[in-house]
């Protein structure tokens, strides 16, 4: 299929798109990801930024800006509450792609069997250093995407291209048995459709990390994933606190209750309970590890 521009397709229905970042005390970052998300929506889209109860000058930052978004302040429940209405994600320190709205939304029209899809993501530092396949780094599964998720196909043979981009390949099938090893989708890079989720599209609010783990989990056994081989976001690195920087013993404490939840009922059990042997196992030999120092690690047994 010849390529062809993101405004070839203006004269034709869009599906409307939500965005919605979710934000805590990042009034230095947020311009930065709000930025690149207005450059990529459309005039029948929103932009939501939900302000999870912060504390610094988030919303005096924001002020210029409410006249192009919606600003929710909410009071300070966790990363699981603000996003929950979403379709499309952006995390309030990322960078999204100017066509990457354009890229999944257009997919998503021509795939209605798809119920979300998500793509790889380059690496940014505080330098503007970039490197790029980063998530890999999320999964550390040296499979091809092809045994991972299915067969790939050229993007340019489902949909047109935006000016620009290089053709790459989707690959669409069953993630929810691979999702037993690891989380494998970069929450930034996401697109669902909310109307055939239902309640999968839902980030658990009684963990303070992982809560996407367990949401596209949900999503995974309730429908078809759509992976791209390309880069669709700029995850960028700074001094601030990253959730990802949670203490390990934490980690494999909502790791043990978060695959207890998505997989503690169905034919799979087998396999899920190898899983929580290695999560406890790293939580028995963090928490071994900290009393040694003098510190205790309380486990979450729910």
């Amino acid at each position: 299929m010849a390529e062809t521009t993101g405004r070839a397709w203006s004269c034709m229905d869009r599906l409307p798109v939500s965005v919605i970042i979710p934000t805590y005390n990042r009034a230095r970052l947020i311009l930065r990801s709000l930025n690149s998300v207005l450059a990529a929506v459309e005039p029948v889209d929103e932009v939501i930024v939900v302000d999870d109860g912060s504390t610094d000058n988030t919303r005096e930052t924001l002020e210029p800006y409410l006249d192009r978004i919606r600003y929710v302040a909410e009071p300070h429940r966790g990363v699981g509450a603000a996003r929950n209405p979403l379709l499309a994600f952006n995390d309030s320190d990322d960078e999204c792609f100017a066509d990457k709205l354009l890229l999944q939304r257009t997919f998503m029209r021509a795939r209605l069997g798809v119920l979300f899809c998500f793509s790889d993501l380059g690496l940014r530092s505080e330098d503007g250093t970039e490197s790029h396949h980063g998530l890999y780094g999320w999964h550390l599964d040296s499979r091809s995407w092809d045994e991972i998720l299915g067969p790939g196909v050229a993007y340019s043979s489902i949909a047109p291209l935006p000016m620009g981009r290089k053709d790459f390949n989707v690959h669409i099938g069953a993630l929810y048995p691979t999702m037993l090893r690891c989380n494998y989708v970069a929450t930034q890079s996401s697109m669902a459709r909310r109307d055939q989720a239902g309640d999968a599209l839902r980030f658990a609010e009684d963990i303070s990390i992982l809560e996407y783990y367990e949401c596209f989990t949900g999503l995974a056994r309730a429908g078809l994933a759509a992976y791209f081989d390309c880069e669709t976001v700029w995850q960028c690195s700074h001094d601030d606190r990253r959730l990802s920087d949670a203490d390990e013993g934490l980690r494999a404490t909502y790791r043990v209750r978060v695959l207890k939840r998505t997989f503690g009922s169905d034919q799979q059990r087998a396999v899920l309970y190898r899983c929580l042997n290695v999560a406890c196992f790293d939580l028995a030999f963090h928490a071994t590890k900290e009393a040694q120092n003098g510190r205790v690690v309380t486990a979450v047994s729910n």
